[in-house]
């Protein structure tokens, strides 16, 4: 079994009416790899989606779509080739996208 450890770190103003101050700020995702395919996986909660499938795993690309919570649904992109990630969040209508670094921590 072998596990990939993937560190997203994106970049929030600490104002939100400006681009001056940014901050970082950075999510984890686990993934447990059995015989090349994922036996499990987990993405850190600061995210504020709770995924409910991955999608695609694959050399190039990591998809998870859905949510856990009511009225809300999402995906998180991770392009392994640049890496890059984008999420996607739909809240009531309203969306909300964050994209950034995606670095592989451990594997």
């Amino acid at each position: 079994m072998k596990r990939v450890t993937i560190k997203c770190t994106y970049r929030t103003a600490e104002n939100p009416r400006s681009s001056h101050n940014l901050l970082e700020d950075d999510f984890i995702v686990d993934l447990q790899i059995d015989d090349g395919k994922v036996a499990s996986w987990a993405v850190d909660d600061r995210t504020a989606c709770f995924y409910t499938d991955l999608a695609n795993y694959d050399a190039t690309e990591i998809l998870f779509e859905g949510s856990e919570i009511e009225g809300q649904t999402g995906s998180l992109h991770i392009d392994c080739k640049s890496k890059r990630f984008t999420q996607k969040s739909d809240v009531n209508g309203e969306w909300l996208e964050l994209t950034g670094n995606a670095e592989f921590v451990g594997s």
